[in-house]
């Protein structure tokens, strides 16, 4: 089982430059450094990077313009592929609290399209 304190490191960047940091990170491969490159962001986004033992987890994407009755989060992108990792994200609670998720207002709020993507990402 996966086991470890997060810490997040929470920022306000450019999006070109998110995608450079992406570009120039060494544990990601091309095929998924060119999947979150390509992606369609607002000019500034918020970062919030999940970090455990000074290993980036992943990252969740936030657009910086969106109002309190959007969806804050637009995207999520796995930075550490560890199946281990990603079985401990994946298990059953996550997915039983999907409507959690996707509905609750005084909770983390995002679509439907970026849970799925967290889905798929993690499968």
């Amino acid at each position: 089982m996966f086991k470890a304190e997060i810490e997040w490191d929470i920022y306000l960047i450019d999006s070109s430059k998110y995608k450079n940091e992406i570009l120039e990170n060494p544990d990601l491969n091309n095929v998924v450094k060119k999947n979150m490159i390509i992606k369609n962001y607002p000019k500034y986004i918020w970062i919030c990077t999940a970090i455990t033992s000074k290993i980036k987890l992943f990252d969740f994407v936030y657009d910086s313009t969106d109002t309190a009755m959007g969806y804050f989060c637009i995207d999520f992108n796995l930075l550490f592929d560890a199946k281990i990792f990603k079985e401990y994200l994946l298990n059953d609670n996550f997915l039983k609290f999907k409507s959690f998720y996707l509905t609750e207002k005084s909770g983390p709020k995002i679509s439907e399209t970026v849970f799925d993507e967290i889905i798929s990402q993690l499968s």
